[in-house]
Formats: C-alpha cells, structure tokens, sequence
C-alpha cells in the first residue's frame, strides 16, 4: 500500500491510523454480511471517523458500511462447535448505536422475525446483508433482555463482555469458559437461555392494558411545579434525577413462546424548541425486563428515575410496541412507592359476562371506501399501500382524497393490536360492526372514543407569475376551530329496522352510550356514517354490546 504510506511521516504512524485499521481489518477478513468490497474501500477512505471508533466502550457506529466488527475479531474470538454465531452475537452486544441499522416500522416486526431463527440466520445466510445486520442487532438485544430478567441490569451484562474482550485480547476464548466466568460474576447460565433462544422462530402476542406513570411524590413536592427554567436558557426537568415514578401496567402473554417486556426510564434536556439527548454527559437508562411466559400473565408494578418512562413489548406481534406518556399534564401524582408481581389470568383481557365486543381488527368490522380512483403514488410505484398510519395528524390538501384507513393508537382499544379506524367526513365511506346477539333482551351499545386525530388544511397559493411553478404553503388546523359539539353519528340496525343516534365525542375518551336498546337473537349491526362537522375526522374503534335485562 505505497501510495497511503506516503501521507504518513512514519510507518508507525500509518500502522496507528484508522484508515489502516480499518483496510487491514477488510483484507484480512471476508466480510461477513457478504458486502460489496468495492463500496466498503470506498466508504474507508471517503470517510474513516465513521467507520472507526477507539475502544469497546465508545463505540458508535453511523455507516451502514462499518467493518468495525472485524476489528473486535482480530482481537479476541469467541468459539463454539455448537453456537457458530457466538463471537457475532458477542460483537454486535456491544454496539452502542442503532444508526446503523435499517429504520423499520413498527408494523414490520411480524414479518421480518416469525420463521427465522439466528440460527437459520447462519446456516443460509440473507442477500440483503443491512437486513441481516437488522436482524441480528435486534434478536441479540432480546438475547441481552433474557438473560438480564432476574434482575441483573443489561448495562452490567454489556459491561462484563467489554471487559472480558479487553482481558483476552489477541486469544480464542472458548464459550464454555465465558459463560462460566459469566455464571460466577452474577449467578445465570447462558445455557439456560441461548439454546431455546438461538432456534426461536416465533414471536410472543401480548396483551395490554392499564398502562399508567405517576409521579412518587414527596412531603416537599407539595405545591411545586413538575419544571422550571435554568438560567441557561434550557428547559429542565426539576431535580430529574431524583424524580421516581411508579410505572404499572397489565400483560397477558397469548402465544406458545416466551417473551420479555421492558421497563425503560431515561433523563433528558430540552433546549428551545427541540430536545437532545444528554449523551454528551452520559445518557442515563436505566432497564427493567420481565419474563413473560407462554400463556401467563402478570400486572406489574415497578419504581423508575428519570424524566421519561416507556412500557415496551420488544420483539413482538403488538403495535404499538412503546407505550408512553403523551405530555406531563397526563401524568398524575401517588404516595405509593410499591413494587409487585402478581399474576393474571387471560379472562382478565377478555369481555365480561354477558359482553360482546367487537373491535376494528376483528373480522366482524368492515370499513367500507366507495372511491376506486387510483392515486398517483400507487401510478408511480406499484408497492401495497400500508393498512396503518402513523401518528396523530392528517394533512387536508384540496383535491387530494383522504383515504379512510387504521391509524395506531395506545390510547385505542384492542388486545395486542391497539388501533382505530379513521375517515373524512363527507368521503361516502362507512364503519361497520356486527354482533351476533345470542339472548334477547334489553342491550346498552357503548362506542369506544379513541383520543383525537388533529386535522390540518394545507393551503397553496401561488406566488410571482402567474405558472411560474412558485407557491408558498400553509397549514390551518381544523381541530383547534371546531364548534362546541363535535358529534359522530351511528344507525343501529336490528333486522332490517334501523335507528339513527349522535353522540358528543369533543371531550371523550373512552366508552360512551349510545343508548338502551331491545334486542332480539340474531345480527346487530352499528354503522358509523360520514355525516359531521366539515374536515371532521371520524372514529370508529370497537362497539360493546352490555346485556342489562337482570340488572
């Protein structure tokens, strides 16, 4: 390599630099994912800080071309006859950043890890090495997860195979040897975990309720604020690292393979408008996770520092898989500081006698579109349009059609999948629900309000020549100027017979009636009609049939 040894005064310089470590560590390895080999030099010499960075315990990588990795080999592997993924599984626990590794949503979980195991991950090896790179980040992290329920922090967990790779640098290290190493620094067998874990081609389906985050709250926390500005001009969190919240929640696991959820607390800065992360200083996240067998359930409770507290269901069939706090107003105060486990049974999740229930994921609900114009972006590319949106708010343009679609919600109802449905008014489209009503009888029918969607009207207007191609684009929210009631309205049909009824959901949440009614056996069908305020987005998520003849 003359022509790089000439930019450097000295060979022990060359030999220090990380462009040479990084090119030294590519030829001298095959690279494992399989990449291009013309494109990873090219990425080490446009751009070496990115593809390197000193010592175990500052590694960040930000290229979805890094051959860091490699260099984690060349200085100490970890070897097993039985588990030949072992020193990659090792290599990627220690990764730092998920920059690397390709966005997916949430609705893709299923779908990238059901009947593929990290075994058949290195027995037939995937064309897409980013995909593979995805895969395995994220089913090691369910690895570290496992091994780390009885209460040993994950951070220790990494901490020890960062310590363990410094101490046997430049040595093959057989995997019998760690795990004992492991065993005795905090008393868990890999062997207890990796076997089942390593062959694993399902994922869990957990069901979730009552997620809830209160403030612990103290004699000298009587009328303080949960803020306050610092002189800097930041936004703080006041004393955020003492702060405690007791973090409950409700879960049920509805499958024949074992899972884990996660508690997760972290303290964070808010700077003007934006927020950044205190890496710079040291993030502190601090971890709780929780075996979740097959088929069993628990309600926990646990007390968590920090700033933000998040519920996650991990590798899993769920949406959401995060269940947070939507602003600090949100969240309530308790003297309580008590920590439990108990055990839940599945009728717990299910309706209770004498309730019948059907929810926008379940095949009794129908949401019905008139419209078969084809959209442009389907002209231009041909890939399926996603059932589900993303966040809270639809953007209204003139002419463009809001097509009536599922929108994910932690705050919907639903078992494993909490989702509603959305539509415009006036779209001609429609919600159906329909029950199969086994015992006649007086029935109260209650509709599920999800929170809000926020509607905003994009409006364009062209600036300078007349076809000049320039327009200045504004955004109006429809939400905030909406009249005082905000009504939806549903037709209650009963063999044919039907009934219109309105309800006010500007400030509900939850079940509201729709009314008493008396019902013979056979269908009942609620249709929720596109009638409303104009722009109104209308909701539909599940209906309850209540039987109340002997109340």
């Amino acid at each position: 390599m003359p022509e790089i040894s000439s930019f450097y005064s000295s060979t022990e310089d060359m030999l220090s630099s990380d462009l040479t470590r990084s090119l030294s560590s590519m030829f001298l390895n095959e690279y494992r994912y399989n990449v291009n080999q013309a494109s990873l030099l090219l990425y080490s010499v446009v751009s070496p800080s990115l593809l390197w960075r000193s010592g175990v315990a500052s590694t960040s990588v930000g290229n979805l071309y890094t051959i860091s990795p490699m260099f984690y080999e060349q200085t100490m592997a970890l070897h097993s006859a039985e588990y030949p993924a072992i020193n990659s599984i090792l290599t990627d626990a220690l990764k730092k950043s998920n920059m690397f590794f390709i966005s997916y949503s949430e609705t893709d979980q299923v779908e990238r890890f059901a009947g593929r195991s990290v075994g058949d991950l290195f027995r037939d090896r995937l064309d897409n090495p980013y995909e593979t790179a995805t895969f395995l980040h994220e089913r090691t992290s369910e690895l570290l997860r496992l091994l780390s329920v009885k209460d040993v922090p994950m951070e220790q967990i990494v901490a020890f195979l960062a310590k363990f790779i410094r101490e046997n640098r430049f040595r093959q290290v057989e995997f019998d040897d760690m795990n004992r190493e492991f065993i005795q620094e905090f008393g868990v067998d890999w062997m207890d975990v990796l076997p089942k874990w390593y062959e694993n081609r399902k994922v869990p389906v957990f069901f979730v309720r009552d997620f809830k985050v209160e403030n612990i709250a103290s004699p000298e926390d009587e009328g303080s604020s949960l803020s306050e500005f610092s002189f800097s001009g930041d936004f703080i969190i006041r004393d955020q690292a003492n702060r405690r919240s007791l973090v409950s929640v409700s879960v049920f696991n509805d499958s024949d393979v074992d899972g884990v959820v996660s508690f997760e607390a972290r303290d964070m800065i808010f700077s003007g408008t934006s927020s950044r992360r205190q890496s710079e200083r040291g993030e502190k996240v601090v971890t709780r996770n929780f075996l979740i067998e097959a088929g069993t359930g628990k309600q926990i409770a646990v007390v968590m520092k920090g700033i933000t507290s998040t519920f996650t269901t991990n590798v899993s069939s769920n949406l959401p898989i995060k269940f947070f706090v939507r602003g600090m107003t949100n969240i309530s105060r308790t003297t309580d500081s008590t920590e439990y486990v108990k055990d839940l049974d599945r009728s717990y999740f299910m309706p209770a006698p004498g309730e019948i229930i059907v929810d926008n994921e379940d095949e009794n609900f129908k949401l019905i579109s008139p419209s078969s114009r084809k959209r442009l972006r389907n002209l231009i590319s041909p890939l399926s349009e996603s059932k589900y949106e993303m966040g809270s708010t639809l953007m209204i343009r003139e002419g463009v059609e809001v097509v009536p679609r599922h929108m994910i919600s932690s705050e919907a109802y639903g078992l494993n999948k909490l989702t509603h449905a959305f539509m415009l008014q006036g779209s001609k489209a429609k919600m159906e629900w329909t029950a199969r009503v086994e015992r006649e009888g007086e029935y109260e029918i209650l509709a599920y309000i999800p929170p809000k969607v926020f509607a905003h009207r994009i409006e364009e207007q062209e600036k300078g020549v007349r076809g000049s191609g320039i327009f200045t684009v504004s955004a109006v929210s429809v939400t905030e100027t909406e009249p005082e009631e905000v009504k939806q309205y549903y037709i209650v049909d009963v063999g044919g017979e039907k009934q219109e009824v309105s309800v006010d959901i500007k400030e509900h949440v939850g079940w509201v009636s729709l009314g008493l009614f008396q019902l013979p056996v056979g269908e009942c069908k609620i249709v929720l009609t596109d009638r409303g305020n104009k722009d109104q987005v209308l909701l539909g998520d599940a209906i309850k049939w209540v039987y109340m003849e002997d109340k």
